[in-house]
């Protein structure tokens, strides 16, 4: 690991820190209530992908909560929790993840199979990367008026992941003496990989009162993820988040 991204990482460790400091804190002196619940769905979109693997993108959507506890009238802790499902869009990822089944069998029985020109395979590839973040925030709201207020959030924590690859496989075999084509398909599934990687989270909120305690919730995300030189299947080192939801306050 970098020698910025150790002192990243120590920032989001001592935010976490913070977080449960200030929430313990709160407990004790019986100041810390339930301020709200934002269930949401999220637009993810990578960025800053890793060079040298032929990747084109990885988006897709998203779900989580958001649940938040007032420690005094602008300042808030809570916890992010969530689960999303992104597409990577990868030509050809074989060479990229180590399928031993595939490197030592299967690739060189299709390269067999295919100097018959009565066999004809059409192979197409399907990536997911499913990402779950476990987050502790700190955050800052402004009211502006009696139905707008808007937030800075700050969150660090862990990113579970994992990704998977299915191969779709479409086989055609001419019979040219009875003038006939049979054809088939299936799918064959690559070993998943999966782990976890630290990062953190800045967030711009912005909410506006649409009932008394239900409010519309919007907002944009900045995800700066460290060590993932480390990890070679997880894609990307930021994840832009695009936000909306409905805030229940008490």
């Amino acid at each position: 690991m970098r020698f910025k991204d150790k002192i990243r990482l120590k920032k989001c460790l001592i935010t976490a820190a913070l977080a449960v400091l200030l929430s313990g804190q709160g407990i004790q002196a019986g100041i810390l209530k339930l301020q709200s619940i934002t269930p949401f769905a999220v637009f993810n979109s990578g960025l800053n992908l890793k060079s040298g693997q032929g990747i084109n993108s990885v988006s897709g959507p998203g779900a989580g909560v958001v649940v938040k506890f007032e420690i005094t009238p602008h300042w808030q802790i809570g916890i992010i929790g969530g689960y999303n499902n992104l597409t990577v869009d990868q030509p050809d990822p074989i060479p990229h993840w180590n399928w031993e089944f595939w490197n030592r069998f299967y690739g060189n029985y299709i390269r067999d199979l295919q100097r018959d020109s009565n066999y004809v395979a059409d192979l197409s590839y399907q990536q997911r990367l499913n990402v779950i973040p476990v987050l502790l925030m700190i955050g800052y709201r402004q009211n502006l008026g009696s139905r707008f207020k808007i937030s800075l959030n700050l969150a660090g924590g862990i990113y579970l992941f994992k990704r998977t690859l299915s191969v779709h496989e479409r086989w055609s075999k001419r019979f040219p003496e009875k003038d006939y084509t049979f054809s088939y398909q299936f799918d064959n599934h690559a070993n998943p990989h999966s782990g976890n990687i630290p990062g953190i989270l800045t967030e711009l909120e912005a909410s506006y009162r649409i009932r008394k305690f239900t409010w519309l919730n919007l907002g944009l995300s900045f995800n700066q993820f460290f060590g993932t030189d480390k990890e070679q299947y997880f894609p990307f080192k930021r994840l832009l988040q695009m936000r909306l939801g409905i805030q229940f306050t008490y």
